[in-house]
């Protein structure tokens, strides 16, 4: 297991969903600060501890794909007119 106390190297090391490309800088708490890439081909800066975190998972599109795949998606259906004007007017009386 690595120990990024120690200062050692995660570039290349691919964390659940999650590649890390190049170290970019440190936060302003002595952090390192990664650039990485997601399954889905997005890059975005992430802090050292939060891609060893287990929870997270990838860049948030795991979290968005995941939402209508799981067992208690209940869906939208079909929202009438009706139903939007309702929803506006009780809006206003809030």
């Amino acid at each position: 297991m690595l120990d990024l106390s120690k200062g050692e190297d995660i570039i290349g090391s691919v964390f659940n969903m999650v590649t890390v490309i190049e170290k970019v800088s440190n936060d302003i708490w002595g952090n390192a600060v990664y650039l990485c890439r997601c399954e889905c081909g997005k890059r975005f800066n992430r802090v050292s501890q939060s891609i060893r975190n287990p929870k997270v998972k990838s860049c948030g599109c795991w979290r968005k794909r995941r939402g209508e795949n799981s067992s208690n998606w209940k869906g939208a259906g079909d929202l009438g007119s009706s139903y939007i004007c309702h929803i506006k007017t009780h809006a206003r009386v809030r």
